[in-house]
């Protein structure tokens, strides 16, 4: 587990259970951190381009992807004060589908986003979810739906502590992870973890690439 990047003056966990641990109570204050770290983020400014309420559509987006992740796994946050959310669920159950949204109990959040989801959103994901699909056919492994950390505290340590406690636990159960990240600034990071991409890729209608990486366990 590399946690070189962690300052100091932060106490970086030594596993999950160390963490806070998200409920269903704690998703709407979640969605609203998430919302915020991905403000800038060049894939939702171009999903959300053209549309009203943008901010109010990312955190949608945002409950989506915690829901399905309490649903099916688990939410984790630094601490009580949520400044950085990581959410793992296992790799069977990483394709997010209508009926998935449906079965999470997040219907009313793709209601809020209005056609994006359905007619936009969903299908850009299927080229990247099919290659996924792929690479870990037959294989076991953990996959991160979404992870970040409020604007103003990135680059503080926060995302590396808790992707360093996600990898102890992979590490111990032996089990690779699998993640999508959209910059080359993102990768830069991934990289220093372990991480390695298998494929990089165009979403065509948006001329936005995507990074598709794997951590083997060591």
């Amino acid at each position: 587990m590399v946690l070189s990047a962690i300052p100091k003056a932060i106490q970086a966990p030594s596993n999950l259970d160390a963490c806070y641990k998200l409920t269903k109570e704690d998703i709407g204050k979640a969605a609203a951190v998430l919302a915020d770290a991905f403000k800038r983020d060049p894939l939702w400014a171009g999903i959300f381009e053209h549309t009203t309420n943008q901010n109010s559509r990312l955190k949608a987006f945002s409950e989506i992807l915690l829901r399905h992740s309490l649903h099916h796994g688990e939410a984790y946050a630094f601490s009580e004060k949520l400044e950085g959310i990581i959410t793992h669920v296992p790799g069977n159950q990483a394709e997010i589908t209508l009926w998935h949204i449906v079965q999470s109990g997040a219907l009313g959040c793709a209601m809020r986003m209005g056609p994006v989801i359905g007619l936009k959103l969903l299908p850009l994901f299927e080229p990247i979810q099919l290659d996924r699909h792929n690479h870990m056919m037959g294989r076991p492994f953990i996959y991160i739906p979404i992870f970040g950390v409020a604007m103003r505290l990135q680059g503080k340590g926060y995302g590396s502590a808790l992707l360093g406690a996600l990898i102890a636990r992979a590490e111990r159960e032996g089990l690779p992870i699998y993640l999508e990240t959209e910059t080359e600034k993102n990768v830069a990071f991934y990289e220093r973890f372990g991480f390695k991409t298998v494929k990089k890729i165009i979403i065509k209608k948006l001329i936005q690439p995507m990074w598709e990486m794997i951590r083997e366990p060591s």
